[in-house]
């Protein structure tokens, strides 16, 4: 069994991983009233996706070992 702090810290990384992919989603198909040009809004909504993912992977990796 995990102790409380780790289990806070788990769900808590999985909260970030939503926020970048919500981040990154937003720029990319809703942020057209905003006036950022259309390659920076391109370039930081992939940053945040493809972090967002990262993220997902070492979480759910460190879940696998924790628990195999």
């Amino acid at each position: 069994m995990q102790n409380p702090l780790g289990k806070m810290m788990q769900i808590l990384g999985i909260v970030v991983v939503f926020l970048y992919l919500g981040i990154g989603t937003f720029l990319f198909f809703f942020a057209e009233k905003y006036n950022l040009p259309k390659n920076i809004k391109v370039i930081f909504g992939f940053f945040f996706i493809a972090y967002g993912l990262f993220r997902a992977a070492r979480i759910w990796s460190k879940y696998r070992e924790n628990n195999f």
